[in-house]
């Protein structure tokens, strides 16, 4: 009996294929390339915007912490500005772009040396969307005397910093008052921070 099956399968083998196939195929690809090419575009945006709100909250973190521990060595040591007097701990509300919104006198970091050992005046004010951290040269100065800056948190649009008084345990936008001059610091201060992106942020700290 003849063999017929060879024939058509060698004509089905070189037959190839035809130009819409060759077209489909393209376009086949062509799509799932696009989607592969959105869905790894997405995940390195998204990968993109977690790694910055990270960043982000990190800072927010450092910032709140170092504040924390720079409140928690305060001493009540008032400083001279020329002729005039400070307390040792002033808060202020209404204050100029160049001005602290807190000042106050902090003990020296003792792993240091020199200057740095010494009781220092220290304060914080929000400057351009910047909190810089203000160090004064030395605890009596002149009138003139300007200090040092640091920004230690970018992206704020706002910062208020609250007190609480002693007796009464409410909040006060200012220290100290009238009233309450007997005491060098307050109960504790509330310290609240608005990011541009939208965010508030606060922490009280407690003495």
């Amino acid at each position: 009996m003849p063999n017929l099956t060879k024939p058509a399968l060698s004509q089905s083998m070189s037959k190839g294929f035809t130009l819409i196939e060759v077209l489909v195929a393209l376009t086949i690809f062509g799509v799932l390339s696009a989607l592969s090419y959105r869905s790894l575009s997405a995940l390195l945006q998204t990968r993109e915007r977690i790694t910055q709100e990270t960043t982000r909250w990190r800072e927010v973190m450092l910032f709140f912490n170092r504040v924390d521990t720079d409140l928690r060595q305060h001493v009540n040591r008032p400083v001279t500005i020329g002729r005039a007097i400070e307390p040792a701990f002033l808060g202020k509300n209404n204050v100029l772009p160049d001005e602290a919104l807190l000042s106050f006198s902090r003990f020296g970091n003792p792993q240091q040396n020199g200057a740095l050992m010494d009781t220092q005046r220290i304060g914080y004010r929000l400057k351009v969307g910047h909190v810089e951290m203000l160090i004064w040269p030395a605890l009596d100065i002149e009138e003139d005397a300007k200090p040092m800056a640091y920004p230690i948190l970018s992206g704020v649009e706002t910062m208020t910093i609250r007190y609480m008084h002693n007796k009464t345990l409410t909040w006060l936008n200012t220290w100290p008052t009238n009233e309450d001059q007997a005491a060098a610091f307050p109960k504790a201060i509330d310290i609240s921070v608005t990011l541009v992106t939208g965010e508030k942020l606060n922490r009280i700290i407690n003495f």
